[in-house]
């Protein structure tokens, strides 16, 4: 086992062993990332249908933002946090819990090779999270945040596959349609002291927009990170890790530009999840154990 799989057992070890809050209901063993996390990963490739969803609270934070907690038809937890300018008056119009298809309205930058004819969207609303109440103590403690739809790259993959700005056409836009599914980062809390201590995030391909790999990094109490490590199938087979950087990891080039996660993500993610549990703490809403 790599080291940082065995700081990941440790981070989950020391999670169920650690007491958690007071709760009305705690549970000994709440399930660290390594086996919630293909759960969540299951639960959102076969969602609710977003007619069964219903606004839980809404609640509007000091700076503007509005944080509106979705239940799933009767049940009275909370399963989604949104994050928008206003509330959302109508979830079902709002939200896509799974990518739409539509053709491209500009014909003349298809026939350029500029754009493809059938693309993938999120709608207009793409700023969600499931939310997870893992060890029932009443605080989300893990969130499932949309990126939005992007390809993910299977083991065999095509070399000849367009590269960069190369028009996507014919056989090729088939076979990335085939391939393209809603892309999440995962953000948990192992300890339950409200610091987000583990990402789980796409790596992008250097040479097209599609997803390589995956790569979990962790940075206990929300710190600088210390460890990390690639996975393609299961959370735990790791393939590899990330290049070191400076004050954390190097996630991926974009544009030829780096992108490295380091202790500036943890902490905007820990805000995050704090701004869900306030709106959750004002409006006295609970939300869903497991997926």
């Amino acid at each position: 086992m790599v080291p940082a799989m065995r700081r990941i057992w440790w981070l989950v070890v020391a999670a169920t062993a650690a007491a958690p809050a007071p709760a009305p209901k705690p549970i000994a063993n709440p399930p660290g990332v390594i086996a919630f996390y293909p759960r969540v990963l299951a639960f959102a490739a076969n969602p609710p249908a977003e007619r069964a969803l219903r606004v839980v609270a809404d609640w509007r934070h000091e700076d503007g933002g509005c944080v509106t907690l979705l239940a799933a038809s009767a049940q009275k937890r909370s399963l989604l946090a949104v994050f928008s300018s206003d509330k959302i008056k109508n979830a079902e119009r709002a939200l896509y819990l799974t990518p739409r298809y539509i053709v491209s309205k500009d014909m003349r930058a298809v026939s350029e090779g500029k754009d493809p004819m059938v693309r993938a969207t999120a709608g207009y609303l793409v700023d969600w999270a499931y939310v997870f109440d893992r060890n029932r103590d009443g605080r989300a403690d893990y969130l499932c945040h949309l990126i939005g739809p992007i390809p993910v790259e299977p083991d065999s993959f095509p070399a000849e596959f367009p590269r960069g700005s190369e028009p996507v056409a014919g056989p090729h836009l088939e076979y990335m349609l085939d391939h393209q599914r809603y892309v999440f980062t995962h953000a948990a809390d192992e300890n339950f002291d409200g610091a987000i201590d583990v990402l789980v995030v796409p790596v992008l391909d250097s040479d097209r927009p599609w997803v390589r790999e995956f790569a979990v990094v962790l940075s206990p109490g929300g710190g600088t990170p210390d460890s990390a490590w690639t996975f393609r199938g299961s959370l735990s087979d790791a393939t590899g890790t990330l290049p070191r950087a400076r004050g954390g990891y190097l996630r991926h080039r974009v544009a030829g530009k780096d992108v490295t996660i380091t202790a500036s993500n943890f902490e905007r993610w820990s805000d995050l999840l704090a701004r869900v549990n306030a709106a959750a703490t004002v409006r006295k809403a609970r939300f869903s154990v497991t997926p």
